[in-house]
């Protein structure tokens, strides 16, 4: 029996909702007082927004990995990814279309996240950064 596609932690999708709520709150009450300030703390706030919601919308499916960027949905099936490594606190999948963060601590079971993304992705790919840190 394959392995459920991973599923993002709920809760970790709260501190988005609540950032966006207090910036457009934060951004309404300085637009009253300083439009040039307000306008600097809208653009910086809705691109912290983007971003987030963009990590959020990563899809890891039978089929590959998709998410969105700043130019669109990016979609890598299993066999277009060419290398993975790691950084701090996300797994980089790169192919011919873009490169995916995925971000593993955002799901629920992040040993199971790595255990999905080890059993679909091609064998000549070095799987070394998905090895959970000792």
């Amino acid at each position: 029996m394959a392995a459920a596609a991973p599923k993002i932690a709920f809760r970790l999708q709260i501190p988005t909702l609540v950032l966006l709520l207090f910036w457009a709150l934060f951004y309404l009450f300085v637009w009253n007082h300083n439009r040039l300030v307000g306008l600097a703390i809208g653009v910086a706030g809705l691109a912290l927004c983007i971003y987030r919601l963009g990590i959020l919308s990563t899809q890891i499916t039978e089929a590959g990995v998709s998410q969105w960027t700043w130019r669109g949905r990016i979609a890598l099936s299993w066999d277009d990814i060419a290398l993975v490594s790691k950084t701090r606190s996300y797994v980089v999948l790169e192919g011919s279309k873009g490169s995916i963060r995925v971000p593993i601590p955002i799901y629920y079971d992040s040993r199971a996240v790595a255990q999905f993304l080890t059993s679909h992705l091609p064998h000549n790919v070095d799987h070394s950064a998905l090895i959970p840190d000792s």
